[in-house]
């Protein structure tokens, strides 16, 4: 399906979450105890742990960033304490991620990407 979007999409961005091994493994579990219950009734099938992973997809993805998916939210203490809790689970493990991509026609290794990439390692 990626490869469709870089077909379609040519020099295009793309900003997604990607779960974790951990998430994947803290979803069963919370399956199997009967606590996970939500409004969506998606089920997790496989998990992400990097955005790396996904640009060994297809060389002409390029990571423009990554962080963790709670770091820019600053929790309020009238929060239910179950939400609260979730949040500092989700980044203690650092179990889900945001992704910004660029989908490049022709990837060309600049200095700068270069660069950006042994900041993130």
């Amino acid at each position: 399906m990626l490869n469709d979007l870089l077909k379609e999409f040519p020099n295009s961005e793309m900003v997604f979450e990607i779960y974790s091994k951990i998430m994947l493994w803290l979803n069963r579990l919370g399956e199997r105890q009967n606590k996970c219950k939500s409004d969506i009734e998606a089920r997790m099938r496989w998990a992400i742990n990097s955005a790396e992973s996904v640009a060994k997809w297809n060389q002409h993805i390029e990571i423009i960033n990554e962080y963790p998916f709670y770091s820019k939210v600053k929790i309020d203490e009238h929060w239910a304490k179950q939400d609260i809790s979730s949040i500092k689970v989700i980044k203690f493990f650092n179990a889900i991620k945001m992704v910004h991509l660029k989908f490049n026609e022709k990837l060309q290794l600049t200095k700068k990407s270069s660069e950006r990439k042994k900041l993130r390692r």
